[in-house]
């Protein structure tokens, strides 16, 4: 939250500073098409076993953004991008026998599904002309809220879980008349490292179940927009 309030502070410094005359807001909607890569490790409660689980995901979803550039046409941004709808992850499914691999008496056997969405997806962000030829470079940092909706034979639930993360990209900025504009852009996100712990306690004082994720993704997006 800090690094997010002081990047928004840049950017209302950089509005207040720079000329009327050469200065220049943008607003405008992005299609983005994206896939993620997550890495989720299971570590259960007393025993220690762990599951391990790979998952890619591809997901569309639409987001609005705002900028202020210094100067008019290819000078440096400073934005904030917010995505209104939460995007739906697919569920994932996977059937537990641990009696017959480790023979029995483990109480964690059955179908377990995973599922959820990310919620409150927020960006904020400069953009960087590379000359003239309106190309620039992209430096983003995100925040979101992934909220889980699972069933699990342990019984744990896992709460909501703030995330972090950084965004490269490039990407081509072109006119559509006067006012107008598109942007084809692609992005590199990689978010921090996910810890959460599950709601059932074991049977040994602090014991709980523990999921560890890493996660990071690519993103394709067609914008287009207004300058006043």
């Amino acid at each position: 939250m800090n690094k997010l309030m002081t990047t928004v502070a840049a950017i209302s410094l950089a509005a207040m500073t720079a000329s009327a005359n050469s200065s220049e807001f943008r607003a405008g909607a992005i299609l983005n098409g994206a896939a993620d890569y997550a890495t989720a490790t299971e570590t259960l409660k007393d025993s220690g076993r762990r599951h391990t689980q790979e998952a890619v995901l591809a997901h569309n979803y639409f987001s609005v953004f705002a900028e202020f550039a210094i100067d008019a046409g290819n000078g440096i941004a400073f934005g904030i991008e917010y995505a209104p709808e939460s995007i739906e992850l697919e569920a994932e499914t996977r059937v537990l026998d641990q009696d017959a691999r480790l023979g029995g008496g483990t109480n964690d056997d059955g179908t377990q599904t995973i599922d959820g969405q990310v919620s409150d997806l927020l960006t904020v962000y400069v953009s960087v002309p590379l000359g003239a030829t309106g190309a620039y470079a992209r430096l983003g940092y995100n925040t979101a809220t992934l909220d889980t909706r699972e069933t699990l034979t342990t019984g744990s639930t896992y709460s909501s879980v703030d995330m972090t993360g950084t965004q490269l990209g490039v990407g081509y900025m072109g006119n559509i008349g006067e006012r107008a504009f598109y942007r084809i852009e692609g992005n590199y996100n990689a978010w921090e490292d996910i810890a959460v712990n599950g709601s059932e306690v074991g049977g040994t004082a602090g014991s709980f179940n523990k999921i560890d994720a890493k996660i990071t993704g690519a993103s394709a997006r067609l914008a287009v927009g207004m300058a006043f």
